[in-house]
């Protein structure tokens, strides 16, 4: 039976935020070593289309609220082949903004050279989230070893349910659970939107030294700058977080909202104390859920923090690890799709959920996670094996917005953690993008070098007495 489903309130939130300039997607960039199988690939991506319906899906319906999902009559999506150095443009007559009434949901561009592979993909964010597309990738990849390997039957993907698709507009809650939430969701609704709304964050400040020349051809898709921490840093940061009984996330927020409120105060931006905003997905995927296709299963939490609120930063983090314990479980993260979804039904709410004239937020931070961790494919060092290629290393970015002028990812791979950028070119140079990127990975490596030294230190100085025989 074809797929035919309404949309749900956060994908229509993310369907009235889309933009020309301002695309709602976020991309997903590999690199392989080894060599590429053309035919085998495409073989692969039908097979894999085949299980998460919104990716080869458009959108019809006049109205956000009466639109919908239909099955599109062309399963394969926009794949461009090419030799490494070739620009990744956008398709022709089409700009970076993936129009659900036109195309499907997800753009592929693939380059290769002798010394390896390069795989971008370009998702509407109404069709899925990142875990929702690593679990894409991860059937991907899984059908592209078995059939480069001429393996009879069907590979060996993890088994997907379908009907899980309706979970999407009550993220699975059951009566019960929506009754005794009902007055947390009511107070999240209420307070969350009078914090969002009547409290003015700063965007990040915008270069002085941006110009035209910078931001290049508007139809060339956009570079992540990224950072990788190898593993013995890695494993260090993950024993600094256990030492201070904080999470790895915890520590990304807290240094982030120390390094934009260096930045601006070295740009000179904003007067007095700005406020900082971080917005920060969260996933709502149960335990009971692990069967489901792709598709936008996350929630939002915002954190505010004042730059006088930042002068320790040991208080800062201890501030973020309560406040985000706190949220999490309240599962407050579903509040920001009942806010949409109560303006939605309110004249004029839609636009005052996607102003145009002032910041809302300024930067997001999304943590991917330990990328294909459950795969059944093989590893070799640690990394995955498919066919003749292995990957080896894997990042993204979620998509910029017109006041958030820059956003960040985590996300962990084969024991490395790498930290990525994803910039507005018409606001910040690439140097300086770079330059505020390389301060971030030196809050963390700072975490190692001064928590770990203190924390031996102490332990040195622990004895313990020897009781003298009475």
């Amino acid at each position: 039976m074809a797929f035919d489903s309404n949309t749900v309130s956060f994908e229509r939130f993310m369907l009235a935020d889309d933009r020309d300039e301002y695309p709602m997607a976020f991309w997903l960039t590999t690199e392989f070593s080894g060599n590429f199988q053309q035919a085998v690939f495409e073989q692969a991506l039908l097979k894999a289309l085949g299980r998460h319906p919104l990716l080869r899906s458009r959108i019809e319906g006049a109205r956000l609220s009466q639109s919908r999902w239909i099955e599109s009559v062309e399963s394969m999506p926009f794949v461009d082949f090419g030799l490494k150095g070739v620009p990744k443009r956008y398709p022709a007559g089409q700009g970076a903004r993936i129009d659900l009434r036109r195309e499907n949901g997800l753009r592929i561009w693939v380059r290769t050279s002798e010394n390896g592979i390069s795989m971008s993909f370009q998702f509407h964010h109404a069709c899925c989230d990142a875990l929702g597309a690593m679990q894409f990738l991860e059937d991907l990849f899984t059908g592209y070893d078995h059939y480069a390997h001429a393996r009879v039957g069907s590979p060996p993907l993890k088994a997907l349910s379908q009907s899980l698709h309706s979970t999407r507009a009550d993220f699975g809650l059951s009566w019960p659970e929506k009754f005794w939430r009902f007055p947390i969701d009511v107070v999240g609704v209420l307070v969350g939107l009078g914090v969002f709304f009547c409290i003015r964050p700063v965007p990040i400040a915008a270069s002085q030294t941006v110009s035209k020349g910078d931001v290049g051809p508007s139809d060339k898709c956009p570079e992540l700058i990224t950072h990788t921490f190898d593993e013995s840093i890695f494993t260090k940061l993950q024993q600094v977080a256990r030492l201070q009984k904080v999470t790895l996330n915890d520590i990304a927020i807290s240094d982030l909202f120390c390094v934009l409120r260096a930045w601006n105060e070295r740009q000179k931006a904003g007067s007095g104390s700005p406020v900082l905003r971080i917005m920060v997905p969260m996933s709502l995927r149960e335990a009971n859920l692990e069967q489901m296709p792709a598709m936008n299963y996350v929630g939002m939490v915002h954190l505010d923090r004042r730059g006088s609120r930042m002068k320790s930063a040991r208080t800062l983090l201890e501030g973020v690890s309560w406040e985000m314990r706190f949220l999490k479980l309240l599962r407050l993260d579903i509040s920001f799709s009942r806010c949409w979804k109560f303006l939605a039904m309110v004249p004029g709410g839609q636009r005052m959920m996607i102003p145009l004239g002032r910041c809302c937020a300024t930067t997001v931070l999304s943590n991917f996670g330990r990328a294909f961790e459950g795969c059944a494919l093989q590893r070799r060092n640690g990394r995955i094996v498919l066919g003749d290629m292995v990957l080896q290393s894997i990042t993204g970015a979620p998509p910029i917005r017109p006041w958030v002028r820059a956003t960040f990812t985590l996300t962990s791979y084969a024991e490395r953690l790498t930290l990525a950028m994803h910039y507005d070119r018409t606001c910040l140079t690439r140097a300086d993008a770079v330059a505020i990127l390389q301060s971030y990975a030196k809050r963390f490596v700072a975490n190692v070098d001064t928590i770990l030294p203190l924390e031996e230190a102490f332990q040195s100085t622990v004895h313990t007495p020897t009781l003298s025989p009475t």
